[in-house]
């Protein structure tokens, strides 16, 4: 992440410009920190190094009971606390602590300082120092605000660099540590921890591969309660729900590794190798996983429609690699060159089939609303299908304000027949949508002859594929 300062609050709950993120627990005499939208982000200056501290969910109690240390000298008559988060320099881990004193910023040692556990900003050599009573002592401290017990007074920090160091461009890079399987910090060569924004590279054969490890870090909190290895879908912004595959709102982007309570961070696992020793798949029954109705994983066939969401390596592990095959719910779709999406349910029952009664008039009942987007089409048919009747076709769109609204019947096979409206199809020959140019001309900028709708042709829209009329 790249920041213009350093050493400060990157963003929190505001309220009138300021955070807002401390809750004072008048019963207990703790401080709180409350988290709604957007998460809490501090940055930690070391040296060279900036690391990223982010709190994503509420935290009832992170610090206090509140008590006056004797090493800190006599007990005010109104003593005030100052909070700061504390990276462990050797582990990496993140703590909470107070202290009696704002941190002193200056480049030069302070002098005359007696009580213990003074801070200093030494900005000759950007690190954090805490004084032990003889030496200054090098920490990784941020301050998150002050509290003052006596008069229930509570103040956090402002937004931006506690130490004074800015520029106008965004030309710090601060990123989260990166701990191993033992939840300990990683080295690199010269004994900095390593961080997302640590340049690493991957050696693959006889070439070597970049790797962004900001790119592959993932925030976000559960909305529900959600089972390890369970499709998610996004539901807002940073949060994440059960994905679906009966819903295509709720389209799956991933796994969540393990059980994931709801308001609580969850990692996803967007690519990439999967061991689970719970597991025990039957290569048998196919060799690849899809998301399911309730975002549980279900092993089909290779080729069917849906989300397939990773393919089966051993019975107890697997390679997660997301695509989509097919459609969603048993429509197929072509993507046009401006953007919109045609789907196509000539095929079969799926999203799309409609949700009326199979005598009613399939042209006056849409498509689930569920499909698509604004600005797309959908070609289906009715119910009324039989060994001798395929049914009628209809064209909806393009959607609007989330509403498909009324079909309008398309012709039968080929494009002639049926009492509907004619597609006509210029794709073998010399007809009469032929174009109106030459050759060379940009066909999207030309109309055909003649005209069905008030005089005028609307402009039309290349394809990449063109659905067959079964």
């Amino acid at each position: 992440m790249r920041l213009n300062f350093r050493q400060g609050i990157v963003r929190a709950r505001s309220q009138l410009g300021a955070p807002d993120f401390l809750t004072m627990n008048q019963g207990t005499g703790f401080v709180s920190i409350t988290i709604t939208n957007p998460t809490l982000l501090v940055t930690a200056a070391h040296g060279t190094s900036n690391f990223l501290i982010e709190e994503t969910v509420s935290r009832v109690q992170a610090w206090g009971s509140f008590s006056w240390n004797s090493r800190w000298g006599a007990t005010p008559a109104n003593p005030s606390y100052f909070l700061y988060w504390d990276i462990n320099l050797a582990t990496g881990e993140i703590t909470r602590g107070y202290t009696h004193s704002a941190p002193i910023v200056r480049a030069t040692t302070p002098t005359g300082i007696s009580a213990r556990d003074t801070h200093w900003f030494d900005t000759s050599t950007n690190i954090m120092k805490v004084s032990d009573g003889t030496f200054w002592v090098p920490v990784c401290r941020v301050f998150a605000g002050s509290f003052t017990p006596g008069i229930q007074s509570l103040t956090a920090m402002p937004f931006g660099s506690q130490v004074g160091i800015t520029d106008e461009a965004e030309v710090f890079k601060a990123g989260y540590i990166v701990v191993g399987n033992d939840q300990k910090a990683i080295r690199t060569a010269d004994g900095e921890l390593m961080t997302s924004e640590t340049d690493v590279i991957v050696k693959q054969g006889g070439y070597a591969s970049p790797v962004s490890l900001e790119a592959l870090s993932t925030n976000v909190l559960a909305v529900e309660a959600i089972p390890a290895f369970y499709c998610v879908t996004i539901v807002d912004s940073g949060k994440i729900g059960l994905a679906s595959s009966d819903n295509v709102q709720r389209h799956a982007i991933g796994l969540v590794g393990a059980d994931t309570a709801s308001g609580t961070a969850a990692k996803i696992i967007t690519n990439g190798m999967v061991f689970n020793e719970q597991w025990n798949w039957n290569l048998a029954l196919g060799k690849d996983l899809y998301c399911g109705p309730t975002g549980e994983l279900v092993q089909k066939a290779s080729g069917t429609a849906g989300t397939r969401i990773a393919t089966i390596i051993t019975n107890q592990s697997i390679m997660v690699d997301i695509d989509d095959v097919g459609g969603s719910g048993g429509e197929t779709t072509i993507v046009s060159s401006n953007g919109a999406t045609i789907f196509n349910n000539l095929v079969g029952p799926g999203l799309g089939m409609w949700t009326g009664p199979s005598n009613a008039n399939p042209g006056l009942v849409s498509p689930d609303v569920l499909v698509g987007v604004n600005g797309d089409f959908y070609i289906g048919r009715d119910n009324l299908v039989t060994s001798a009747n395929y049914g009628n076709r209809y064209l909806f769109g393009p959607k609007v304000n989330g509403l498909w609204g009324d079909g309008i019947k398309l012709s039968g096979s080929g494009g002639t027949g049926g009492g509907g409206t004619s597609i006509y199809n210029n794709l073998n020959g010399d007809g009469v949508g032929k174009w109106g140019g030459n050759s060379s001309a940009n066909p999207e900028t030309i109309t055909p002859f003649n005209s069905l709708c008030n005089g005028r042709w609307l402009r039309w829209c290349k394809l990449f594929c063109i659905p067959v009329w079964a």
